[in-house]
């Protein structure tokens, strides 16, 4: 029993580590620590990737049941009244509406290249001529644009975001 006892490791008697056939357990525990800290490191991502996974189901899930947006596009009467307002602030650009399109559009142009300014002023101003619409120019033409020295079609849209549960 007595030779038993010799070989095996008493933390508690370290003389035992300098006997011949005892485990040195000095080499042992720096890489312990290695391994353990490539583990925590490998579980950490493991970890992050599926906290980021949730975080994003949930972001989605809460998007898209409680918020819905609505496109709306502007009406030929809303058209009309912006129509209006561009004459009186650029009476030197042409301003027509295309209702036959699939969806109604305003037509800009110009008959001669001296007025491209006011055409460049007019595209500019246009925003505010319709309050909240999103104005997109589908058309920008400039020089030769079948007899105009410039025009352009744009559309216009708004958008509301509704909130699931209200009116």
């Amino acid at each position: 029993m007595k030779k038993i006892r010799e070989l095996m490791f008493n933390p508690i008697e370290l003389s035992s580590m300098t006997k011949p056939g005892a485990f040195y357990w000095g080499l042992i525990t720096p890489q312990l620590f290695i391994y353990l800290f490539v583990a925590l490191f490998f579980c950490s991502q493991s970890v992050a990737k599926l906290v980021a996974v949730i975080s994003k189901e949930k972001v989605e899930e809460s998007v898209e049941s409680g918020m819905q947006l609505n496109v709306k596009s502007l009406s030929v009467d809303e058209l009309k009244n912006a129509q209006k307002l561009m004459r009186y602030l650029e009476p030197t650009v042409d301003i027509k509406i295309n209702e036959t399109a699939e969806k109604p559009e305003l037509i800009l142009s110009i008959a001669k290249v001296e007025s491209y300014d006011k055409f460049r002023e007019a595209l500019f101003m246009i925003q505010s001529a319709a309050g909240n619409a999103i104005w997109t120019a589908e058309v920008i033409c400039l020089g030769n644009c079948a007899g105009a020295a410039a025009s352009a079609t744009l559309t216009a849209v708004t958008q509301t975001i509704q909130m699931k549960g209200t009116q």
